[in-house]
């Protein structure tokens, strides 16, 4: 298998390793020295975890995200997303918006949710270069309650089921 790397070292970042964001690399960095032994995880969850780092992910990316997003990730979830003009689409967990603005670039109607502080960069972002796209700080768990079922007929989450349980596979839209 091989996979393409940019060759052009303009889009290419001095990053972390590993880089903070990750999984348990990010609860031990911030979860303030609670987590030294594996029983005292429960005292930290995803969202205060994206709370904290919130200002740092969102204010540290250029337009479209880090090399590996802009280049590996973001294009495959497009190609697979296959997103179309009449497409009502959910971007579950958005985050800062970067992928519902791409998204919103071939279709009508995107509506990003996410339960951090992320989504008031999204939301920001999106009141200062409007593109119509509607922005709720809302969990995961809460859209069956939100929207009615057939609100969108199709559903994206990236990088993001790591941070759920499975209880979120319950949730019918």
């Amino acid at each position: 298998m091989s996979v393409w790397i940019p060759a052009n070292n303009d889009f290419i970042m001095d990053q972390e390793f590993p880089h903070p964001a990750w999984g348990m690399e990010r609860m031990k960095k911030y979860s303030q020295g609670q987590f030294d032994r594996l029983e005292n995880l429960a005292k930290i969850n995803p969202q205060s975890v994206w709370n904290e780092i919130s200002s740092e992910w969102a204010g540290n990316w250029p337009e479209g995200g880090d090399v590996n997003h802009k280049f590996l990730i973001i294009p495959e979830v497009i190609k697979f997303l296959n997103p179309q003009a009449n497409d009502r689409i959910l971007d579950l967990a958005c985050g800062e918006g970067t992928l519902s603005r791409i998204i919103r670039e071939t279709t009508d109607m995107v509506q990003g949710i996410d339960f951090s502080h992320m989504i008031d960069y999204a939301i920001s972002r999106e009141e200062k270069e409007p593109l119509g796209i509607n922005y709720s700080k809302l969990s995961a768990y809460d859209v069956a309650k939100t929207f009615a079922k057939g609100s969108f007929n199709k559903i994206v989450c990236n990088m993001a089921l790591m941070d759920m349980d499975d209880q979120i596979g319950r949730a019918h839209v």
